[in-house]
């Protein structure tokens, strides 16, 4: 599981920028989150190195949003009497 920052910051990084490529407004996504610049450019740093997020000249995307993608639920089954 993510730690608070980390989750707050992918989780505003995907509402504003979708899975585009972006270049992120750091002020505004450290109001978002309620933290300081300096924790958010860590946490980018933390998702970065863990896969969460891809950086490339300046700008950034989001990858994956979730650490394993959600199982599948089997809707209705028929019972066989």
């Amino acid at each position: 599981m993510l730690p608070d920052t980390e989750r707050k910051v992918i989780t505003i990084l995907f509402n504003l920028y979708g899975q585009t490529w972006a270049a992120p407004n750091l002020a505004q996504i450290s109001r978002y989150a309620q933290r300081r610049q300096g924790h958010v450019k860590a946490a980018v740093k933390r998702l970065q190195d863990e896969g969460y997020i891809e950086v490339a000249e300046g700008k950034l995307r989001v990858i994956r949003l979730w650490e394993q993608q959600p199982k599948k639920v089997p809707r209705w089954q028929p019972i066989d009497f």
